[in-house]
């Protein structure tokens, strides 16, 4: 096993949390280890639109159930419904309030 597949869980998290949740899905595919480590990275960075399908599969996936952050960038004319449930997805694991 190489070096940082051999770190604990909570350090990977916290290096995938820097990266846009779409780079940290990818990693999945280096090794079993990797599989579902981005699953419960405790941030999630949408850092462009994919398209709501691919963020709703995501979101499906998610296993985390606390989030520290939640960014969603959108194009400014987005006609898609389900922006509140995603909004709701990420209030109700929130594990800081944002006011």
């Amino acid at each position: 096993m190489d070096f940082i597949s051999s770190m604990p869980d909570d350090i990977l998290h916290h290096i995938l949390s820097f990266t846009p949740i779409k780079l940290a899905i990818i990693t999945s595919a280096l090794s079993r280890r990797w599989r579902h480590v981005w699953c419960e990275t405790p941030c999630l960075d949408f850092d462009r639109y994919d398209g709501a399908r691919e963020i709703n599969q995501t979101l499906n996936s998610y296993r985390a159930q606390k989030i520290m952050s939640f960014d969603l960038s959108l194009p400014e004319c987005f006609p898609e419904p389900q922006i509140d449930s995603w909004i709701e997805f990420a209030m109700s694991r929130m594990w800081r309030r944002c006011l």
